[in-house]
Protein backbone atom coordinates (compact mmCIF):
# COMPACT_ATOMS: atom_id res chain seq x y z
CA UNK A 1 0.00 0.00 0.00
CA UNK A 2 1.54 3.68 -0.96
CA UNK A 3 1.92 5.91 2.14
CA UNK A 4 -0.09 8.96 2.46
CA UNK A 5 2.37 11.62 1.80
CA UNK A 6 1.28 14.87 3.31
CA UNK A 7 2.41 18.02 1.26
CA UNK A 8 2.89 21.69 3.20
CA UNK A 9 1.13 24.63 1.23
CA UNK A 10 1.24 28.27 2.51
CA UNK A 11 -1.34 28.84 5.66
CA UNK A 12 -2.48 31.82 6.09
CA UNK A 13 -5.62 32.94 8.74
CA UNK A 14 -7.94 30.67 9.34
CA UNK A 15 -8.22 27.24 9.08
CA UNK A 16 -6.98 25.72 5.21
CA UNK A 17 -9.36 24.26 3.20
CA UNK A 18 -8.26 20.15 3.49
CA UNK A 19 -7.64 18.57 -0.48
CA UNK A 20 -7.64 15.03 -0.62
CA UNK A 21 -5.30 14.07 -3.96
CA UNK A 22 -5.66 10.98 -5.56
CA UNK A 23 -3.00 11.20 -7.90
CA UNK A 24 -0.16 8.73 -9.43
CA UNK A 25 2.37 11.26 -10.98
CA UNK A 26 4.35 13.06 -8.85
CA UNK A 27 4.89 15.93 -10.59
CA UNK A 28 1.53 16.38 -11.01
CA UNK A 29 0.86 16.45 -7.52
CA UNK A 30 3.66 18.72 -7.25
CA UNK A 31 2.52 21.11 -10.10
CA UNK A 32 -0.92 20.93 -7.78
CA UNK A 33 0.55 22.07 -4.91
CA UNK A 34 2.50 24.79 -6.43
CA UNK A 35 -0.45 26.21 -8.00
CA UNK A 36 -2.28 26.46 -4.77
CA UNK A 37 0.58 28.35 -3.12
CA UNK A 38 0.68 30.05 -5.58
CA UNK A 39 -2.55 31.83 -5.24
CA UNK A 40 -2.13 33.11 -2.36
CA UNK A 41 -5.67 34.32 -1.07
CA UNK A 42 -6.98 31.07 0.56
CA UNK A 43 -5.39 28.47 2.83
CA UNK A 44 -5.10 24.19 1.88
CA UNK A 45 -4.02 21.46 3.17
CA UNK A 46 -3.06 19.25 0.61
CA UNK A 47 -2.70 16.08 1.18
CA UNK A 48 -1.51 12.99 -1.31
CA UNK A 49 -1.79 9.43 -1.91
CA UNK A 50 -0.80 7.71 -4.87
CA UNK A 51 -2.94 5.35 -5.40
CA UNK A 52 -6.43 4.66 -6.16
CA UNK A 53 -8.15 2.04 -3.51
CA UNK A 54 -5.93 3.46 -0.56
CA UNK A 55 -6.91 7.16 -1.84
CA UNK A 56 -10.67 5.94 -1.54
CA UNK A 57 -10.09 4.52 2.10
CA UNK A 58 -8.65 7.95 3.62
CA UNK A 59 -11.59 9.95 1.28
CA UNK A 60 -13.83 7.57 3.42
CA UNK A 61 -12.66 8.60 7.13
CA UNK A 62 -13.89 11.80 6.20
CA UNK A 63 -11.77 14.07 6.94
CA UNK A 64 -11.08 16.39 3.22
CA UNK A 65 -13.30 18.94 2.47
CA UNK A 66 -12.84 18.33 -1.52
CA UNK A 67 -11.37 15.62 -3.40
CA UNK A 68 -9.29 15.58 -6.49
CA UNK A 69 -9.03 12.49 -8.11
CA UNK A 70 -6.98 11.57 -11.02
CA UNK A 71 -9.32 9.67 -13.60
CA UNK A 72 -6.01 7.77 -15.03
CA UNK A 73 -5.61 6.19 -12.01
CA UNK A 74 -9.15 4.43 -12.74
CA UNK A 75 -7.98 3.74 -16.84
CA UNK A 76 -11.31 3.04 -18.76
CA UNK A 77 -13.52 3.13 -15.33
CA UNK A 78 -13.00 6.66 -14.74
CA UNK A 79 -16.49 7.55 -14.20
CA UNK A 80 -16.96 3.89 -11.56
CA UNK A 81 -13.98 5.74 -9.89
CA UNK A 82 -15.88 8.60 -9.19
CA UNK A 83 -19.00 7.02 -7.95
CA UNK A 84 -16.77 4.63 -5.74
CA UNK A 85 -15.56 8.11 -4.68
CA UNK A 86 -19.35 9.31 -3.83
CA UNK A 87 -20.45 5.84 -2.11
CA UNK A 88 -17.05 6.82 0.23
CA UNK A 89 -17.92 9.98 1.02
CA UNK A 90 -21.42 11.60 -0.57
CA UNK A 91 -21.18 14.75 1.22
CA UNK A 92 -17.54 15.32 -0.04
CA UNK A 93 -16.93 17.43 -4.07
CA UNK A 94 -14.85 15.41 -6.01
CA UNK A 95 -12.65 17.26 -8.53
CA UNK A 96 -12.09 15.10 -11.99
CA UNK A 97 -7.87 15.57 -13.07
CA UNK A 98 -7.20 14.75 -16.53
CA UNK A 99 -5.06 15.34 -19.68
CA UNK A 100 -6.45 17.26 -22.55
CA UNK A 101 -6.45 14.10 -24.30
CA UNK A 102 -9.17 12.60 -21.61
CA UNK A 103 -11.36 15.38 -21.85
CA UNK A 104 -14.27 13.80 -22.85
CA UNK A 105 -14.11 10.64 -20.06
CA UNK A 106 -13.56 13.81 -17.23
CA UNK A 107 -17.19 15.66 -18.76
CA UNK A 108 -18.64 12.20 -18.56
CA UNK A 109 -17.27 11.53 -14.97
CA UNK A 110 -18.89 15.30 -14.13
CA UNK A 111 -21.98 13.47 -15.71
CA UNK A 112 -21.58 10.64 -13.25
CA UNK A 113 -21.42 13.28 -9.80
CA UNK A 114 -17.86 14.84 -10.11
CA UNK A 115 -18.35 18.30 -9.13
CA UNK A 116 -16.08 20.24 -11.90
CA UNK A 117 -12.73 18.54 -13.76
CA UNK A 118 -9.44 20.55 -14.03
CA UNK A 119 -6.70 19.77 -17.10
CA UNK A 120 -3.31 18.81 -16.11
CA UNK A 121 -1.97 21.36 -19.15
CA UNK A 122 -4.33 24.36 -17.49
CA UNK A 123 -3.79 23.94 -13.76
CA UNK A 124 -3.41 27.88 -13.45
CA UNK A 125 -3.01 28.61 -9.90
CA UNK A 126 -6.73 30.70 -9.99
CA UNK A 127 -8.24 28.47 -12.03
CA UNK A 128 -7.28 25.54 -9.84
CA UNK A 129 -8.00 27.85 -6.12
CA UNK A 130 -11.32 28.63 -7.66
CA UNK A 131 -12.49 25.21 -8.90
CA UNK A 132 -11.78 24.08 -5.43
CA UNK A 133 -13.03 26.79 -3.23
CA UNK A 134 -16.30 26.72 -5.12
CA UNK A 135 -17.37 23.01 -5.06
CA UNK A 136 -16.32 23.35 -1.24
CA UNK A 137 -18.62 26.08 -1.24
CA UNK A 138 -21.26 24.43 -2.96
CA UNK A 139 -20.86 21.60 -1.01
CA UNK A 140 -21.53 23.66 2.51
CA UNK A 141 -24.41 25.63 0.71
CA UNK A 142 -26.52 22.71 -1.05
CA UNK A 143 -26.06 19.16 0.13
CA UNK A 144 -28.35 17.77 -2.56
CA UNK A 145 -26.40 19.35 -5.58
CA UNK A 146 -24.16 16.48 -6.03
CA UNK A 147 -27.58 14.27 -6.28
CA UNK A 148 -29.55 15.59 -8.73
CA UNK A 149 -28.95 13.82 -12.12
CA UNK A 150 -26.43 15.13 -14.80
CA UNK A 151 -27.37 12.76 -17.12
CA UNK A 152 -29.91 12.98 -19.60
CA UNK A 153 -32.20 9.52 -19.16
CA UNK A 154 -33.03 8.52 -22.76
CA UNK A 155 -29.90 9.73 -25.28
CA UNK A 156 -27.03 8.94 -22.00
CA UNK A 157 -25.46 12.40 -22.68
CA UNK A 158 -25.32 15.24 -20.20
CA UNK A 159 -28.85 16.98 -19.23
CA UNK A 160 -29.32 21.05 -18.31
CA UNK A 161 -27.66 20.82 -15.04
CA UNK A 162 -24.61 19.14 -16.78
CA UNK A 163 -24.37 21.30 -19.21
CA UNK A 164 -24.35 24.58 -17.01
CA UNK A 165 -21.50 22.85 -14.80
CA UNK A 166 -19.27 22.09 -17.79
CA UNK A 167 -20.08 25.15 -19.57
CA UNK A 168 -19.27 27.30 -16.16
CA UNK A 169 -16.05 25.80 -16.42
CA UNK A 170 -15.27 26.57 -20.31
CA UNK A 171 -15.84 30.47 -19.47
CA UNK A 172 -13.19 30.40 -16.50
CA UNK A 173 -11.05 27.88 -18.77
CA UNK A 174 -11.78 31.03 -21.36
CA UNK A 175 -10.96 33.84 -19.22
CA UNK A 176 -7.04 32.34 -18.22
CA UNK A 177 -5.91 30.93 -21.59
CA UNK A 178 -7.09 33.61 -23.81
CA UNK A 179 -9.01 31.17 -26.40
CA UNK A 180 -12.48 31.01 -27.57
CA UNK A 181 -15.31 28.94 -27.61
CA UNK A 182 -18.69 28.37 -28.98
CA UNK A 183 -22.19 26.84 -28.86
CA UNK A 184 -24.34 25.41 -30.95
CA UNK A 185 -28.26 25.59 -30.11
CA UNK A 186 -29.74 22.80 -32.16
CA UNK A 187 -33.38 22.40 -32.45
CA UNK A 188 -35.14 18.89 -33.83
CA UNK A 189 -37.22 20.24 -36.02
CA UNK A 190 -41.30 18.70 -35.95
CA UNK A 191 -40.03 16.02 -33.08
CA UNK A 192 -43.77 16.66 -31.90
CA UNK A 193 -45.32 15.64 -35.51
CA UNK A 194 -43.23 12.49 -35.09
CA UNK A 195 -44.41 11.80 -31.81
CA UNK A 196 -48.27 12.53 -32.59
CA UNK A 197 -48.17 10.28 -36.62
CA UNK A 198 -45.81 7.34 -35.16
CA UNK A 199 -46.14 7.18 -31.39
CA UNK A 200 -43.20 8.23 -28.73
CA UNK A 201 -41.00 5.46 -29.24
CA UNK A 202 -40.48 6.47 -33.33
CA UNK A 203 -40.12 10.26 -31.83
CA UNK A 204 -37.47 8.99 -29.00
CA UNK A 205 -35.60 6.48 -31.58
CA UNK A 206 -35.30 10.13 -34.03
CA UNK A 207 -34.12 12.17 -30.93
CA UNK A 208 -31.47 9.05 -30.35
CA UNK A 209 -30.42 8.86 -33.77
CA UNK A 210 -29.80 12.98 -33.98
CA UNK A 211 -27.39 12.55 -30.38
CA UNK A 212 -25.64 9.55 -32.60
CA UNK A 213 -25.12 12.06 -35.45
CA UNK A 214 -23.55 15.07 -33.08
CA UNK A 215 -21.76 12.23 -31.62
CA UNK A 216 -20.22 11.26 -34.73
CA UNK A 217 -19.62 14.58 -36.71
CA UNK A 218 -18.20 16.75 -33.86
CA UNK A 219 -14.43 15.96 -32.20
CA UNK A 220 -14.05 13.92 -28.55
CA UNK A 221 -13.48 17.22 -27.02
CA UNK A 222 -16.97 18.92 -27.56
CA UNK A 223 -19.50 18.33 -25.22
CA UNK A 224 -23.24 17.26 -25.95
CA UNK A 225 -26.20 18.05 -23.58
CA UNK A 226 -29.78 17.66 -23.80
CA UNK A 227 -31.36 20.96 -22.96
CA UNK A 228 -35.24 20.54 -24.01
CA UNK A 229 -37.72 17.99 -25.31
CA UNK A 230 -36.00 18.68 -28.67
CA UNK A 231 -33.07 20.61 -28.40
CA UNK A 232 -29.73 19.73 -28.25
CA UNK A 233 -26.66 22.22 -27.57
CA UNK A 234 -22.93 21.40 -28.29
CA UNK A 235 -20.37 22.99 -26.44
CA UNK A 236 -17.27 23.59 -29.16
CA UNK A 237 -14.31 23.66 -26.43
CA UNK A 238 -11.54 25.15 -28.53
CA UNK A 239 -12.41 27.37 -31.74
CA UNK A 240 -9.64 29.22 -33.86
CA UNK A 241 -10.25 31.71 -36.16
CA UNK A 242 -8.24 30.35 -39.12
CA UNK A 243 -9.40 26.46 -37.97
CA UNK A 244 -12.53 24.76 -37.04
CA UNK A 245 -14.97 27.08 -35.74
CA UNK A 246 -18.66 27.38 -35.37
CA UNK A 247 -19.12 27.75 -38.97
CA UNK A 248 -17.33 24.91 -40.21
CA UNK A 249 -19.36 22.89 -37.15
CA UNK A 250 -22.14 23.38 -38.89
CA UNK A 251 -21.42 22.73 -42.58
CA UNK A 252 -20.13 19.89 -41.24
CA UNK A 253 -23.23 18.96 -39.52
CA UNK A 254 -25.16 20.02 -42.71
CA UNK A 255 -22.97 17.47 -44.49
CA UNK A 256 -23.41 15.23 -41.85
CA UNK A 257 -27.28 15.40 -41.95
CA UNK A 258 -27.70 15.00 -45.30
CA UNK A 259 -25.77 11.60 -45.43
CA UNK A 260 -27.72 10.10 -42.74
CA UNK A 261 -31.42 11.44 -44.88
CA UNK A 262 -29.97 9.31 -47.31
CA UNK A 263 -30.15 6.13 -45.78
CA UNK A 264 -33.49 6.59 -43.79
CA UNK A 265 -35.60 5.17 -46.56
CA UNK A 266 -38.34 4.13 -44.25
CA UNK A 267 -37.46 6.27 -41.45
CA UNK A 268 -38.81 10.04 -40.27
CA UNK A 269 -36.34 12.68 -42.08
CA UNK A 270 -34.07 14.42 -39.64
CA UNK A 271 -34.50 18.37 -40.03
CA UNK A 272 -32.70 20.79 -37.35
CA UNK A 273 -32.42 24.16 -37.10
CA UNK A 274 -28.85 25.59 -35.71
CA UNK A 275 -28.08 28.43 -33.91
CA UNK A 276 -24.43 29.62 -33.14
CA UNK A 277 -22.64 31.74 -30.27
CA UNK A 278 -18.92 32.76 -29.79
CA UNK A 279 -17.45 33.59 -26.37
CA UNK A 280 -14.56 35.87 -26.73
CA UNK A 281 -12.35 36.30 -23.95
CA UNK A 282 -12.37 40.43 -24.71
CA UNK A 283 -15.94 40.52 -24.16
CA UNK A 284 -16.41 38.11 -21.70
CA UNK A 285 -20.46 36.73 -20.67
CA UNK A 286 -21.54 33.95 -18.31
CA UNK A 287 -22.39 30.70 -19.59
CA UNK A 288 -26.14 31.12 -19.89
CA UNK A 289 -25.64 34.41 -21.64
CA UNK A 290 -24.11 32.66 -24.22
CA UNK A 291 -26.72 29.74 -24.28
CA UNK A 292 -29.18 32.32 -24.51
CA UNK A 293 -27.87 33.93 -27.21
CA UNK A 294 -27.36 31.25 -29.14
CA UNK A 295 -30.87 30.25 -28.32
CA UNK A 296 -32.19 33.39 -30.05
CA UNK A 297 -29.67 32.86 -33.15
CA UNK A 298 -31.46 29.24 -33.33
CA UNK A 299 -34.97 31.37 -33.42
CA UNK A 300 -34.24 33.73 -35.63
CA UNK A 301 -33.08 31.17 -38.02
CA UNK A 302 -36.07 28.95 -37.63
CA UNK A 303 -38.44 32.53 -38.33
CA UNK A 304 -36.68 33.32 -41.13
CA UNK A 305 -36.99 29.34 -42.55
CA UNK A 306 -40.83 29.78 -41.89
Amino acid sequence: MAAVKPLSTTRRNGTPLRVLLIEGDPSTARQLQDALAARGTEDFELEWVRELVPGLDRLGEGTADVCVLDIALAGSAGARAVLAARVQAPGTPVIVLAGEADEEQAAKAVAEGAHDYLLREQLHPDLVAWGITQAAYRARRSPRFQKAPMLDELTGILNGRGLATVGERQVRVAAFTRRPFAVLYVDVDGLAGVNDRHGREAGDRLLVDVVTLLAGTFRASDVIARVGGDEVCVVLCDVTPDGFGEERAQERLAESLARLNARREHAPRIALTVGAARLDPGAPCTFDQLLRRARHAMRDRKRAAA
